[in-house]
């Protein structure tokens, strides 16, 4: 997957915060509810239908569970990586589709920190934007203790000694 360099040691590795997943799975979980109403209306259908609303019923709750799962796994393969050379960003834009890309830590210029919404401010995640000197610029977007990662990221770039 991710080839480090020689001596080159990860820092920290992070994830989305935790409540961005939960936001939803909480739709998935209100996408279950008809499901309740199904089997009501399965007790009370003629005899005839019943295999047929049981296979609808079958179908519908395939539906949200590979939803679930693409949800899932789209929160779980995103992640950023922060060595002692460089920062890399891994999306996961499908199931089967995955962009990786890096910058060395010499090549950011500027990083800017934003945490909107109240849920955000009492939770403490946000994005971090990462701006480089001509190529891709980065978005950290909703990671948990987004200023101490900021600082990490900077502590980093002074360890290198290019500032």
């Amino acid at each position: 997957m991710i080839q480090l360099g020689e001596n080159e040691k990860i820092i920290v590795a992070v994830h989305r915060h935790w409540i961005v997943i939960g936001r939803k799975m909480t739709l998935v979980i209100f996408l279950l509810i008809p499901l309740i109403g199904i089997l009501i209306f399965v007790s009370r259908a003629p005899q005839e239908f019943i295999g047929l609303i049981l296979y609808a019923l079958v179908l519908y709750f395939l539906f949200v569970i590979f939803l679930a799962f693409r949800l899932w796994i789209d929160y779980y393969l995103d992640m950023w990586i922060l060595t002692d050379k460089r920062l890399i960003d891994i999306e996961q834009t499908g199931l089967f589709q995955r962009e990786v890309s890096e910058i060395p830590l010499f090549r950011i210029q500027d990083m800017t920190v934003s945490i909107s919404g109240f849920l955000a401010t009492f939770l403490k995640f946000g994005t971090i934007a990462v701006q480089t000197a001509g190529e891709k610029d980065f978005h950290i977007r909703d990671i948990s203790k987004v200023y101490e990662i900021k600082d990490l990221i900077m502590n980093q770039i002074q360890k290198t000694g290019i500032r």
